[in-house]
């Protein structure tokens, strides 16, 4: 199961975020007031690369309904309930199994997530969906 950041951290992270912008730094470094999660550019595309774009294609192919080869991708209305984002609907198919399909005939195979793969994905998912640096 899954753990949320703390509300004293979040609150601490918010406090940071806010003194910093008004030119204060008591007790607030740098590291602190940024994400420490999981972000796009650094955790979860190399994952997405790897499992889900064989067919979640820029042209999405074997049925999927939609591309996740870009971190707007993931903001996009879901084509099927587009009140929500595809990220949020994709929580329920990384918990619940669905994806990656693993049952789809692929040559070679379709592997399913790792613990830490589906770890960084739902952490990643749940959180802001922090982009990060994607300049390399």
């Amino acid at each position: 199961m899954r753990q949320p950041m703390s509300k004293d951290r979040n609150s601490r992270l918010l406090f940071c975020a806010v003194f910093s912008l008004l030119g204060g730094n008591i007790g607030c470094s740098e590291a602190e007031s940024r994400s420490e999660g999981p972000t796009y550019c650094e955790d979860v595309r190399p994952i997405v690369e790897e499992k889900c774009v064989r067919c979640h294609a820029e042209t999405p192919k074997n049925g999927a309904p939609f591309s996740l080869t870009t971190y707007a991708d993931f903001q996009q209305p879901h084509p099927v309930a587009a009140e929500l984002e595809v990220g949020e609907l994709a929580i329920s198919a990384i918990e619940s199994g669905r994806m990656p399909a693993t049952s789809v005939d692929l040559d070679p195979k379709v592997e399913p997530l790792t613990k830490e793969e589906k770890k960084i994905l739902l952490e990643w998912l749940d959180a802001k969906r922090e982009r990060g640096d994607c300049s390399e």
